[in-house]
């Protein structure tokens, strides 16, 4: 370890104050320090947001040097305590991802160490600014302070099992014009100025309502932060959520409807409107309504089983429409219009994108995302002898001669199965595209069925602009210095067994990154080698945020932040481990957000969450035209982890118990 990185170590752990700043470079605060940028484009690194911005394909930044880790922050104190639980193994949290804006870097910080009885966990937001200026190279990371919240997770007024299987959803928060929007419970909002940590006001959508402190109404998806002007009369710094009102039923049972579900938005001026959903996912734009009908799964409340290629599913009520959870409003960029994630409460792969007009938030169109998956049966799934479906795929298939592709139990195309447990960021291309990935179900990891992802894109017409079938899961993509899309590929299926826990018949298959060109056509990059004893190998970034260099990052399970050149080499990485116990965090988390922020020396400094913490990664002290770092490298650094087992274990045991919820009566 540098001896500098090991003083800000120590730094950060005694917990130095803040010195008195001087003036800085307006064009990297926007004033004097202490005076956050107001407006846009101020600095190009501020991440306001969740994947950096509203259309959610994050920002370009200046290219690190190659990368280091710099320091070390606590986001979850009770991470290694949830991830040695025997029934858990890894930790299920969502946790919220950092947020920069000038000089500050602001993050969720979560406590509760018991992953099954949510019911005292807490939630607050902590803030730190590089001190003395983020232009001077001397600076450091100081803690500025810790604002408390009364927010709750939907997973502490309910049992584990009923919306998100016990991966606990995210805390929503966001940066508006140099205010913290620090979430709180019953979908109510405190601002905070950064500046001066004083709390400006509540705001609270729900007054004068029959919700007003509901404490089972909750915040569903991320905040969204509108920061460019779109000539419709809406401000810059417009804050646009969703909430829900959860059944109020002593005893948890998956499948009640909600007693309500909302868009909201909240103007600058702490002014707000409340939609109720039945408006936004509305009969008008073609969204199935609670008592229409929808297809479901054979086998639903005892019906049949398929018994050949022309069976059909059976229909059943589809139930009360409600925004998904961990999934921000996104907004295109041609038009500032908002892009919106539904789905049925009980008929979870009813899922539909929806376009609202945000003068009148009113809906414009619907497109759904159900039966467009072309990866089922006899193509990820084996016709015969499937861990997921027995032989039912030799059933629908008739050996193999017709409907190859299907879902086998719908004998239809594939749909989003994630109910909850996912991060389904909507993203929108410059030219109007919108899409969104999920998972398709299938969870043995036996082979190739091992809930990899699928997306599906729209024209602002609402037209099929592209289906992927290939990768997706709850992640989102980014846009490249070469106007590439970027996405992570996991691969781990095809090469371990979770039955046997035998590796094969494939054992040199490696994680790649994958650019799409604009059809959406996979295209490999790189082959990353792993290491296929740790106890999760899968690249977990929620986003692999670019540079202007074309270089991505990622995290992988084994704790390895990687820095992918724009060719897919992997040019650098960095191993994560904790300053205090020189561990090397090996464990399976939940997709980790990133951020980009301006250090000092105007460098670029990524943020990322990973295994209850936030990586600071600065640039390297290496000249630009470093070479790619090698193969032999790259493998050294994976660790052995003796919890590989227990962790394996109790993620395919969450997986498998997920179940849907049963039809509306």
């Amino acid at each position: 370890m540098h001896f500098k990185n090991w003083l800000l170590l120590v730094a950060l752990a005694t917990g130095c104050g803040a010195t008195t700043p001087a003036e800085v470079d307006s064009e990297i605060t926007g004033g004097p320090v202490g005076t956050p940028p107001i407006g846009v484009g101020r600095s190009v690194c501020d991440w306001t947001q969740n994947m950096g911005d509203e259309a959610h394909l994050g920002k370009l930044c200046p290219a690190p040097h190659g990368i280091r880790l710099a320091a070390v922050l606590t986001q979850d104190p009770d991470a290694a305590a949830q991830a040695a639980n025997p029934d858990t193994g890894f930790l299920q949290n969502h946790e919220g991802g950092p947020l920069t804006f000038g000089d500050f870097v602001a993050f969720p910080i979560h406590h509760g160490p018991d992953p099954d009885d949510r019911t005292n966990d807490t939630w607050a937001m902590d803030v730190w600014r590089w001190v003395p200026s983020a232009i001077d190279p001397s600076a450091f990371l100081s803690h500025v302070t810790t604002l408390s919240s009364t927010w709750r997770a939907v997973d502490t007024i309910r049992s584990f099992g009923y919306v998100t299987n016990g991966y606990v959803q995210q805390m929503p928060s966001a940066i508006s014009l140099g205010r913290l929007m620090v979430a709180q419970s019953s979908g109510r909002i405190v601002p905070v100025d950064l500046a001066t940590g004083q709390a400006l006001l509540m705001i609270n959508p729900f007054a004068n309502t029959p919700f007003d402190g509901d404490v089972r109404l909750t915040t569903a998806g991320g905040f969204s932060v509108r920061t460019r002007d779109y000539g419709d009369g809406i401000p810059v710094g417009t804050t646009y959520y969703t909430a829900t009102a959860w059944p109020t039923d002593a005893v948890p049972t998956a499948g009640l409807d909600p007693r309500g579900s909302w868009l909201i938005e909240v103007r600058p001026s702490g002014a707000t409107r409340l939609i109720p959903w039945a408006q936004i996912a509305a009969t008008s734009v073609g969204v199935p309504q609670r008592n229409d009908l929808c297809n479901w799964p054979f086998g639903t409340s005892g019906t049949p089983p398929a018994t050949g290629p022309d069976s059909v599913p059976p229909q059943f009520r589809c139930g009360v429409q409600r925004p998904k959870l961990n999934s921000s409003i996104a907004t295109r960029p041609t038009d500032g219009h908002l892009m919106v994630l539904s789905a049925a409460n009980n008929n979870i792969w009813e899922e539909r994108i929806i376009e609202v007009d945000p003068v009148t938030l009113s809906p414009v169109r619907s497109m759904a995302t159900r039966e467009r998956f072309a990866q089922g049966c006899g193509v990820r799934i084996p016709l015969t002898g499937s861990p997921d479906w027995g032989d039912t795929c030799d059933v629908l298939t008739n050996h193999g001669q017709v409907n190859i592709g299907v879902a086998p139990d719908f004998n239809l195309l594939g749909s989003h199965r994630g109910n909850g447990i996912d991060d389904e960021y909507i993203f929108c291309l410059d030219n109007g595209d919108c899409g969104v990935g999920g998972y398709d179900g299938g969870f043995t990891f036996f082979g190739d069925y091992d809930a990899r992802g699928t997306i599906a894109m729209f024209h602002a017409d609402g037209s099929v602009a592209a289906i992927n079938n290939e990768v997706g899961w709850g992640l989102t993509p980014s846009l490249d210095s070469l106007h590439r899309i970027r996405l992570d590929r996991n691969l781990f299926s095809d090469a371990f067994n979770f039955n046997t826990g035998e590796i094969g018949p494939n054992p040199t298959q490696a994680l790649q990154s994958a650019i799409y060109s604009p059809t959406f056509e996979l295209t490999a990059i790189s082959q990353i080698p792993v290491n296929f004893n740790a106890n999760a190998i899968d690249l977990l970034a929620a986003q692999e945020p670019t540079d202007t260099a074309g270089n991505a990052y990622t995290v992988d399970g084994d704790g390895i932040l990687y820095q992918i050149g724009a060719s897919g080499a992997a040019r650098d990485a960095v191993s994560l481990v904790d300053p205090a116990t020189g561990e090397q965090l090996s464990m399976e988390t939940m997709q980790n957000y990133f951020a980009w922020g301006r250090g000092p020396g105007r460098t670029s400094i990524l943020y990322a969450s990973y295994a209850g913490k936030i990586w600071v990664i600065k640039t390297a002290d290496e000249d630009d035209d470093a070479p790619s770092i090698t193969t032999t490298q790259l493998a050294a650094l994976h660790p052995s982890n003796p919890k590989h087992e227990l962790a394996l274990a109790a993620k395919m045991a969450a997986m498998m118990s997920i179940k849907a919820p049963p039809p509306p009566q």
